[in-house]
């Protein structure tokens, strides 16, 4: 990710939600969504996304994971491989992009807007996003690319950039302040959690690559651990173990030292998703 980009990110976030409010507001118009139609859109859903997508944690992902575990109706995942796309994925995404939804014919593209449509199928009762409420789940998004905008670059590209490291530290600190309880929000999951969990669960990961750690060596911090950083963002530490230690994020997880040397495949140019 460009550093022209990356610095946009914060200025166009208030547009993309309200882009994002829009659309969704269209789809749900589309299906009269409510509580009382749960038990009707069964086999309906079809869920396209990329092998990686359930090898390597992302918030849609364990989205899915977790509505699976808990209230998720029957759908149809299907995985596309986005190195050699096949033909017939043209047919429902012409530009060949995944995550994609289709529900009753109609499509809907980009994983925040998935992943709220979801969560929206089961009403106010066991609604993710009415724990958080939308500018909580704004800001933690809004954490979640500040975090792994200077992180994506620190995994993968070849040559370490310092700023990139200054930007990371300063979004670990800016975490530590904002992660105060159990969870984003306090002390129930909300659809915060599912936004931000995956992308800062890379944090000992872009660590070992900032301290040059073998790959055998990395591994899950924990404040019991000795001489480490955990001391220095306990509560950033704390939240992910806690977020590790959900069941709907251990079906679906790998572990840091896996997601460490795939990422190691990535920089010397040869990306491996099997690597064990």
């Amino acid at each position: 990710m460009c550093r022209g980009v990356r610095s946009c990110l914060s200025e166009n976030i208030n547009a993309t939600f309200q882009i994002e409010r829009n659309v969704l507001s269209v789809f749900r118009n589309l299906f009269h969504i409510n509580s009382n139609v749960l038990h009707n859109i069964r086999m309906f859903i079809k869920v396209f996304v990329s092998h990686n997508y359930l090898r390597f944690l992302n918030f849609l992902s364990i989205h899915f994971s977790y509505f699976t575990v808990n209230y998720l109706p029957s759908y149809d995942l299907i995985l596309v491989s986005l190195l050699i796309k096949p033909d017939w994925l043209v047919k429902y995404s012409p530009m060949g992009k995944v995550p994609l939804l289709i529900h009753h014919g109609e499509k809907l593209l980009e994983s925040d807007l998935i992943m709220r449509f979801i969560d929206e199928l089961h009403g106010e009762k066991t609604s993710l996003m009415t724990v958080c409420g939308i500018e909580n789940f704004q800001k933690a998004a809004e954490l979640a690319k500040k975090f792994f905008g200077p992180g994506h670059s620190i995994l993968y590209e070849t040559d370490l950039n310092e700023s990139d490291v200054v930007q990371f530290y300063e979004a670990c600190s800016e975490l530590e302040n904002s992660l105060k309880s159990k969870y984003f929000t306090g002390d129930q999951l909300s659809l915060a959690d599912l936004v931000l969990f995956p992308l800062i669960d890379y944090f000992e990961v872009i660590l070992s690559v900032i301290h040059n750690i073998e790959l055998d060596h990395v591994h899950e911090l924990k404040m019991s651990d000795a001489l480490n950083e955990a001391n220095k963002w306990p509560n950033l530490v704390n939240y992910l173990t806690t977020m590790r230690q959900e069941s709907f994020v251990v079906n679906i997880r790998k572990s840091t030292r896996i997601k460490a040397k795939y990422a190691s495949s990535k920089r010397a140019g040869c990306p491996n998703p099997e690597i064990q």
